[in-house]
This record gives C-alpha cells, sequence and structure tokens, in this order.
C-alpha cells in the first residue's frame, strides 16, 4: 500500500467525479493501515499457461481480451507468435510503458492475418476523472480469414 501511495499516481474516486488520490495517501500514512491489509499467496501463470492450466489449448481461443495495466502485450506477444494462436478477436490496453511492444505486437498480429487499430470512446467533452475511468483507446485486433478457411464467409458478409 505504502508503495503505490509513493508512485503518486492518479487514483478515480468511487463517484468518478475527481481525483482521490489524497484519500489513497491518507489511507497509506495511517498507522493502522496493516489492520487492513491480507497477505494472500496468489499463484503466477502465463497466459499459455493459464489456458492450459484451465483444460484447453491455445489453439481453442475464439477471443482474448487482455486488461493488465500496461503489461498487456508482454502477455500476448509469446503467443501471438505461435502458430496455434489464432483468435479471432483480440483487445488490449494501450499505455503504460509498453508503447514498443504493442506497435512489435500490432506489427506481429498484421503479418498473421489481422486488422489492427483502436477502440476509442467518446471522450470529446469527459472531464479528467471520466478519462481516467474509461476503457478507451484499446487495440483490437480481429482476424480477417476466418479459422475455417475461404469457403465460408464470416456472418455478415453477403453470400454470392
Amino acid at each position: 500500500v505504502k508503495s503505490r501511495a509513493a508512485m503518486n499516481m492518479p487514483i478515480a474516486c468511487p463517484d468518478h467525479m475527481g481525483d482521490c488520490r489524497q484519500n489513497f495517501q491518507n489511507f497509506a500514512n495511517n498507522p493502522a493501515v496493516e489492520a487492513y491489509v491480507d497477505e494472500l499467496q496468489v499463484p503466477c501463470w502465463t497466459l499459455e499457461g493459464l489456458v492450459h492450466e484451465a483444460g484447453a489449448r491455445v489453439r481453442d481461443l475464439a477471443m482474448v481480451v487482455v486488461d493488465a495495466e500496461g503489461l498487456d502485450p508482454r502477455i500476448l506477444l509469446p503467443l501471438a507468435a505461435q502458430e496455434e494462436f489464432k483468435p479471432g478477436f483480440i483487445m488490449w490496453e494501450e499505455g503504460g510503458e509498453a508503447v514498443e511492444q504493442s506497435a512489435e505486437l500490432m506489427r506481429l498480429l498484421r503479418r498473421r492475418g489481422y486488422e489492427v487499430g483502436v477502440k476509442t470512446g467518446p471522450m470529446d467533452n469527459a472531464t479528467s476523472a471520466q478519462k481516467l475511468n474509461t476503457d478507451c483507446n484499446n487495440y483490437i485486433a480481429v482476424l480477417k480469414q476466418p479459422r475455417w478457411g475461404s469457403a465460408m464467409p464470416w456472418p455478415w458478409q453477403a453470400r454470392s
């Protein structure tokens, strides 16, 4: 808690109406803060390891959405290079220090047959607190050619 408070990063208030950085600082500096914190052992998996742990295979993934606070490309890159990894839809978060890795991931996915773009939200008149709480500016990759081959069109394509 104290190390997170020391980073002094913007923190959204529950009502989405402001930056609650000071509230978090006050909590972190409270002498009784340890009474509110439980230590938990949490397993750490790679995406591929998690898929296998769930009893599935990488090639069975139809959609992958990652929101790991800037670590998204680091999670996706090892799998994206594998031939068997071909979900129809992939979404990951923009930002953090992973800009170069996101660019690398986009190049790789484009080479593998994906259309890649950015999902944006209606942010023209948004307050800074609303921007802090939004899920816009995520990258989206959609596989151009479905796995079942060219004989069957995407559902929205006209059949000849």
